[in-house]
């Protein structure tokens, strides 16, 4: 009897729609060896699925890939799945699988400063007082638009790149991060006077999701089929758990000692699933 694996019935139905048909080789932006979570998602959906891999086109860049260039080769088929935070605009354009990667943390916004700056906060209230900084983000970043939308100054670098060195100059005061973010980012960027501050949190509800090209179905199909089985038998929860950068976050992050503001996000599409209550963390709740 010939086996017929989930992938080929997925390819086949999508051959018979008319539908583009995804190749047994998914290409993801990021290192082969890194340990961000998004990668990690991933490698668990091809070791449940032998007949999938993962290829990294930009594994060994020099520099980090602007996002319109992920953007732009998503559209031209040159990859196949990135990811973002979602806002009506992203979801118009792209299929997002409706999972928020990193639960709901990403908007859980702490911020890195120039040291020189540490208690650039500590007089801080309310929003109005935070209104008085500017703060720095990506050009193509749903962040930015929700930053803006709540009176927030935003200066903003098409290559994110560009961030550290124009914090340290002195270009914007401050440079909010999900709560995974900075420890990491100020490692690799060692070059400039750069810490996190200790004061404030900035919070809206704003998923991560994996994108994929608006008419690549089947991929699309698999890999919210997958994250869905990864909740169920609990796979999901644990890689979250055990990433060391989430425990790093929750531990150093110190919550619960920080003024927390709430913003809104105006970008937020209709269909985002709160109403899902295992796809978010709850620091009142979840423990590491």
């Amino acid at each position: 009897m010939i086996k017929i694996s989930k992938v080929m019935i997925l390819a086949l139905s999508c051959l018979l729609s008319a539908a583009p048909v995804f190749s047994d080789m998914i290409r993801v932006p990021g290192d082969a060896n890194a340990d961000e979570l998004p990668v990690q998602l991933l490698k668990e959906v091809v070791r449940r699925e032998p007949s999938l891999s993962l290829a990294f086109p930009y594994d060994g860049a020099k520099e980090r890939v602007a996002k319109s260039r992920l953007m732009a080769d998503i559209e031209n088929n040159q990859l196949d799945v990135f990811w973002s935070s979602t806002n009506i605009e992203f979801e118009d354009k792209y299929l997002p699988v409706r999972i928020p990667i990193y639960r709901g943390l990403l908007g859980y916004r702490i911020a890195i400063v120039s040291a020189q700056n540490e208690n650039i906060f500590a007089g801080v209230k309310s929003l109005s007082d935070l209104k008085k900084f500017k703060a720095g983000q990506g050009l193509h970043w749903a962040d930015t638009k929700i930053l803006r939308h709540n009176g927030i100054d935003v200066v903003a670098s098409n290559k994110s790149v560009n961030l550290f060195a124009m914090l340290d100059g002195g270009r914007f005061d401050y440079f909010p991060r999900g709560i995974h973010q900075p420890w990491r980012e100020i490692r690799a960027n060692s070059q400039y006077d750069l810490i996190v501050e200790p004061h404030v949190l900035i919070r809206y509800p704003v998923p991560n999701y994996l994108f994929v090209n608006k008419n690549n179905k089947a991929l699309w199909q698999l890999l919210t089929d997958e994250l869905n089985k990864m909740y169920e038998d609990g796979t999901y929860v644990a890689l979250f758990k055990n990433n060391q950068a989430m425990k790093d976050a929750v531990a150093k992050a110190n919550i619960g000692r920080r003024l927390v503001l709430e913003i809104d996000n105006p970008t937020l599409p209709p269909n985002t699933p709160l109403h899902v209550k295992h796809y978010w963390f709850d620091p009142l709740v979840d423990t590491f």
